[in-house]
């Protein structure tokens, strides 16, 4: 462990400021008030890599990092003017030991601690980390002993009950996730237990003889109440967590899973109160398996967010990063913020289609594939909402080492700003196919003047199926589409969106088109080979939503020969 010592700071704390994992992979300039996420599959160090932070800030042995780089902020007097302030001494014992939180620091020893070639950090990991495993959250809820006002804070709870604005915002924080009020009651007895509330105790003064009696009253009622420690996981462990959160003296959190045994919606008001609560000089580190939890971050701290995926290949672990920047750029995209893009951490592959109708139907698909042949599809299907946004969420996947292959439609083609783009971010060289690109494009709009229909064919077609619907008021939605596409005109493009590479001229467009498509495919870009997903079963009309939920409706068997042709093209990606 390597450690630094800046004296000039007068808010004393410990930091991590680099982590290096057993392959050399590495986090890096880590600023004393960023939000690391750790994120991947099951059993590849999430949770290690957090105890492996507590231990390493102790110079104690580590087992998947290979180093950990620590900043020691504040002098010895600042360190010792803390202890004094938020610990208990018990000077018929020692006078020159504190307790804080049920644990002693020595305050002759702290100038020691402080010096650069001190190997014996556990003590300033012990009184500025804070590593809030599943039993500690869940623990500190119950009861603390019940001390004078004016005393020092043993207990988390104590900080609830003595300070009314920490109060306040504890119970408002609570009632965000469960519609319910904490109150400490110190009315209780010898403890303080935490009671969960309406908030509907209004003891008018009018009332009651004298303030006595109402005080006693509002004890009476308060006790009515269930207390947290009796409550379900769920709100233990939120409470847990928040009553760490509230101290201002612990400058570095290890939390393992805080959306263990909580439901999405508050899983994310977490992920939001830990972004609230951590402002300034406090580092988080987190463990996850949730997209609510990230999207709760995000909401409230995304210029604080780093996600670190890990992956594991036997006992050799890598890190890859999604820094601040790049997560903004893609939380400022709305489509993309209301997405579930963040779901695609969790799995070992992800394909990226263009709308939401293409990710259920291939989907549903590839489950029915991967079935047949006795293995579980860790594959996550997303969709960008346009071919323009492929880029931007394709970079940020990649960055974190997500294996993410794209399926577009065959009008890709059709736009050689974007198109690049989408290479570019597949990581296709775009002067290896350029070339070929030109010859296909070029070939494709020479046939692409627009035909129109002549009135009487559309006239001729629209009472065809005014005919057909006989007995409707209106036209079906499927119907008005029919009838728009008639009167649009077709472009040669629009027959190529319609028939794909069967439609492709012949001779030198279809040698380069055979040419891009197999470097595309290479770098897991997948072009739809009959144009669109509509096209795969052609005897269905409908279009989008619509169109998945007819198919699926008429040709209920999945090993219809009807799906041979998407059968056939998943096979091509190798899930």
């Amino acid at each position: 462990m390597e450690w630094k010592i800046n004296p000039n700071d007068t808010e004393p704390g410990i930091y991590v400021s680099e982590i290096e994992f057993n392959d050399g992979s590495k986090v890096e300039d880590i600023g004393t008030d960023d939000i690391i996420v750790f994120v991947g599959a099951n059993n590849v160090g999430k949770s290690q890599t957090l105890k492996d932070i507590y231990y390493g800030l102790g110079d104690e042995n580590v087992s998947i990092l290979k180093n950990l780089h620590a900043l020691v902020k504040g002098c010895p007097q600042d360190v010792i003017n803390l202890v004094k302030d938020k610990g208990t001494c018990f000077q018929q014992t020692n006078n020159n030991i504190f307790y804080i939180l049920g644990k002693g620091f020595s305050i002759t020893n702290i100038p020691y601690y402080m010096e650069g070639g001190c190997r014996q950090h556990e003590v300033l990991r012990d009184l500025f980390v804070c590593n809030i495993d599943t039993e500690k959250r869940l623990s500190v809820c119950r009861p603390a002993d019940l001390i004078r006002r004016d005393a020092i804070r043993a207990h988390p709870i104590h900080y609830l009950a003595f300070e009314p604005s920490i109060r306040k915002k504890f119970s408002e924080y609570f009632k965000r996730a469960f519609h319910k009020s904490i109150e400490p009651n110190v009315l209780f007895g010898s403890q303080i237990p935490l009671m969960v509330t309406d908030g509907k105790i209004h003891l008018a003064a009018e009332d009651y003889n004298d303030e006595t009696e109402r005080v006693e009253a509002y004890g009476v009622e308060l006790n009515k109440y269930p207390q947290a420690h009796e409550q379900g996981d769920g709100i233990k462990g939120f409470i847990g967590i928040l009553l760490y959160l509230i101290l201002d003296f612990y400058r570095v959190y290890l939390i393992d899973e805080p959306e263990a045994f909580l439901h999405p919606p508050q899983a994310r008001i977490m992920g939001q109160l830990i972004g609230e609560l951590s402002a300034g000089k406090k580092q988080i580190f987190i463990s996850t398996h949730s997209e609510q939890l990230i999207q709760g971050l995000l909401d409230t701290a995304s210029e604080r967010v780093k996600i670190v995926r890990i992956t594991r290949n036997q006992n050799i672990n890598h890190a890859s990063v999604l820094n601040a920047e790049d997560i903004e750029r893609v939380w400022r995209d709305p489509i993309l913020r209301y997405s579930n893009i963040l779901e695609g951490l969790f799995y070992k592959n992800v394909i990226l289609c263009e709308s939401d109708s293409d990710c259920r139907f291939y989907s549903i698909m590839n489950d029915h594939l991967q079935k047949e042949q006795g293995r579980y599809a860790d594959t996550f299907f997303t969709y960008s909402g346009g071919k323009q946004r492929i880029p931007v969420i394709l970079n940020a996947l990649s960055s974190l080492g997500v294996e993410t292959k794209v399926i577009t439609d065959f009008d890709v083609l059709n736009n050689k700003i974007i198109f690049e783009k989408i290479c570019k971010a597949c990581h296709i060289d775009w002067d290896s196919i350029q070339k070929d690109y030109q010859v296909f494009y070029d070939a494709v709009n020479r046939k692409s003047k627009l035909s129109m229909k002549p009135k009487k064919e559309i006239l001729t077609e629209i009472e065809q199926i005014t005919k057909k619907g006989e007995g409707n008021d209106y036209y079906t939605e499927n119907d008005v589409r029919k009838i728009k596409e008639m009167l649009k005109g077709k472009s040669y493009w629009s027959i190529l969106k319609e028939s794909g590479e069967n439609a492709i001229p012949a001779g030198e467009p279809s040698q380069a088109f055979n040419k891009i498509n197999q470097v595309a495919r290479e770098h897991n870009l997948f072009i739809v080979p009959v144009g669109e997903l509509e096209c795969f079963v052609k005897e269905i009309s409908s279009h989008g939503p619509n169109w998945v939920n007819d198919v699926l409706e008429k040709y209920r068997n999945l090993n219809d020969s009807v799906y041979d042709k998407v059968r056939a093209f998943l096979g091509l990606l190798n899930l």
